[in-house]
């Protein structure tokens, strides 16, 4: 890629990415596994401390917990901060008025994930590696929808919190997934999101199959 480029992050907003980032810092375990993918491990100098895949993310700097230190992530003067819209909304604007260049993503989708990636990897100087890394995910997604398109159905739950439970709902990429399998999300008509749900509810659906 020729820089300075302009792009457009998952919240609609236009980045300016001046040159080539070098020092990287990623707000969730999710966009510290993209980076790692794209061959970025030198380049990643701060992560979350639920940060644990590849195993390398562990000896990473920690930056945030629950919440985003600003002052930890400054301390790692980053040139690209990598956030995610919802999880780490709090932190997105504090940083922002710090003069930290933050590219946010979230994707809901297997497609907004492909999307990603491929951003991803235009702005880290990556194009080939996130393009390869990208048509293997789709190659993938379509080779098991044919391999379950004549499978029987599953009713399934999937349980991201046990106490109080919180279930992947619809319009999410887990939900997404289970289509993808011929499953029957035990959840469906929860709130969109990660959601708590009624365990009573689960019970009575008696899912075939329960993913923690």
């Amino acid at each position: 890629p020729i820089y300075p480029l302009r792009v457009r992050d998952d919240r609609g907003k236009t980045i300016e990415i001046a040159s080539k980032p070098l020092r990287i810092v990623s707000l969730t375990p999710g966009n510290t596994e993209l980076l790692f993918a794209l061959g970025l491990k030198d380049r990643i100098v701060g992560v979350t401390r639920y940060c644990d895949y590849p195993k390398a993310a562990k000896d990473k700097p920690k930056v945030a917990g629950m919440g985003v230190s600003a002052e930890a992530v400054l301390a790692q003067r980053p040139d690209l901060v990598v956030a995610h819209k919802s999880l780490n909304d709090a932190a997105i604007p504090q940083l922002e008025k710090l003069g930290l260049k933050v590219f946010v993503i979230e994707p809901n989708t297997i497609a907004q994930v492909v999307r990603d990636i491929r951003m991803l990897g235009l702005i880290t100087a990556r194009p080939r590696t996130a393009a390869a890394l990208a048509d293997k995910l789709e190659m993938t997604v379509s080779s098991i929808r044919e391999a379950r398109k004549k499978k029987p159905i599953r009713r399934v739950l999937v349980v991201v919190q046990c106490d109080p439970l919180w279930v992947a709902g619809p319009r999410t990429f887990v939900d997404e997934m289970l289509r993808l399998v011929r499953a029957e999300n035990v959840a469906r008509d929860a709130r969109p999101g990660f959601v708590p749900f009624s365990v009573e509810l689960s019970v009575a659906r008696n899912p075939e199959v329960i993913v923690v």
